[in-house]
């Protein structure tokens, strides 16, 4: 297992399934500049203003997605 620093990108996407990988936030690396292989597996975590979700998934350079394994939902209740 590796250390990828200093990726962060967005998604547009919702609910669960396979997460799309957009573009990186500003100062940060997309997976793929940050050395990560196709189809390698990568923690995760995905934060919204619903709450956090911390996973695992593999990579996929090709598609620029995300494949999810849950690990631990965290809702932000009212």
């Amino acid at each position: 297992m590796y250390l990828r620093n200093l990726a962060k990108v967005a998604t547009s996407t919702t609910g669960t399934g396979t997460l799309t990988l957009g573009s990186a936030e500003p100062s940060f690396l997309t997976f793929a500049d940050a050395g990560v292989a196709d189809g390698e597996i990568v923690t995760y975590v995905v934060e919204s203003e619903a709450g956090r979700e911390i996973g695992r998934g593999v990579y996929s350079l090709e598609r620029c997605r995300g494949i999810r394994y849950l690990i631990r939902r965290i809702q932000v209740l009212p």
